[in-house]
């Protein structure tokens, strides 16, 4: 079997381009002519050592495209970057990136975008780079990720395996990040966090980033995987660290005695001095309360009132809030869960 030929960022921008008929790519973002004002951003924090700082909120797009036109899922884009909202997270499996690409035209300049590859295999992540780049009108990322480390009911063993294979994955993410088509590389995993300390301790894989499970709705056995183990390892690897399901799969936010504010779900992951808390917002009103709740915390944080970074046993506040969910049932943590699929904030 004959190698497959590395695509050049030249040869990946004709075929979006022949895919888009010629002059889509134009019309929806390469012009990048506008950007959040800095009076809009959001707080930053420095992503690892990867040299930049990025939003300290993400926009998560896992169900944006769900029972939604494609203008209103745009508008809520919009609305999102004009809230000050720069990190936009999504993926072919979302099938929303048509919709973020929408939403960010013309105004590519100054966002995080990222998105991520199901594909173990070089050929098969470069027809999903291919496909992202035309839907999201854009000629590139800020990040590319291997998205669900787990995913198909694989051990951790069996993805590093492939992640190891000649014409794998790895081939893809290596050439798109030398060629300068994504700025960093990452990956993804919500299944087991034994899986991704596999991953995260291969020396030879070159990641940048780690999108991984934190939160305080999750039981406390399973926080010891995620929180107390996992947690420190991307730490000490020195990634950008990326949380997501802060809000439960959308199972823990709410009113109720056992639900909790975005607030106090999103200060929860950022106490524990992760960048970036990359949260489901579907609705004008579900970035509104997010956005709120970073500014606060961004206030607080000025004031000396909460010093992020944390360490140590939590607050009492923090154990107050995880007895609330001793019993919730999380959607992702269902054994017939898949990303994209029906579900509510994230």
């Amino acid at each position: 079997m004959s190698e497959p030929h590395p695509l050049t960022r030249r040869e990946l921008l004709q075929r979006a381009a022949l895919a888009a008929g010629g002059g889509a790519l134009a019309a929806t973002g390469l012009a990048q002519t506008m950007s959040p004002t800095q009076s809009s951003k959001l707080p930053t924090r420095p992503f690892g050592e990867t040299g930049r700082s990025v939003c300290m909120l993400a926009l998560g797009t896992g169900h944006l495209a769900r029972d939604r036109s494609l203008d209103e899922a745009a508008d809520v884009v919009r609305h999102a970057l004009d809230a000050g909202i720069t990190y936009i997270d999504t993926a072919p499996q979302y099938k929303s990136e048509k919709h973020v690409g929408k939403g960010i035209a013309g105004r590519r300049k100054g966002l995080f975008l990222a998105t991520k590859t199901l594909r173990r295999d070089y050929d098969g992540a470069m027809r999903d780079l291919e496909q992202s780049l035309h839907l999201l009108g854009t000629d590139h990322l800020e990040l590319w990720q291997v998205h669900s480390i787990g995913v198909s009911r694989r051990t951790g063993q069996e993805e590093l395996a492939l992640l190891h294979k000649p014409d794998g994955v790895m081939k893809a993410i290596r050439k798109v990040k030398e060629q300068g088509v994504a700025d960093l590389v990452g990956f993804t995993g919500h299944i087991n966090p034994d899986y991704m300390l596999h991953i995260l301790q291969a020396d030879d894989l070159d990641f940048d980033t780690m999108l991984f499970v934190i939160s305080a709705a999750l039981a406390r056995k399973k926080q010891h995987g995620w929180e107390d183990r996992l947690l420190p390892a991307g730490r000490k690897k020195n990634l950008g660290l990326i949380a997501m399901k802060v809000y439960g799969g959308g199972a823990a936010v709410g009113q109720g005695a056992d639900k909790a504010s975005p607030a106090e779900l999103l200060h929860y992951v950022w106490d524990r001095g992760i960048p970036v808390a990359n949260v489901g917002l579907y609705s004008k009103k579900h970035v509104d309360a997010a956005v709120a709740a970073c500014k606060a915390y961004a206030a607080k944080s000025r004031s000396g009132k909460k010093s992020p970074g944390g360490g140590g046993l939590p607050p009492a506040h923090d154990l107050a809030l995880r007895e609330r969910f001793r019993d919730i049932r999380l959607p992702f943590e269902q054994p017939d869960y898949h990303d994209g699929r029906p579900g509510g904030v994230a």
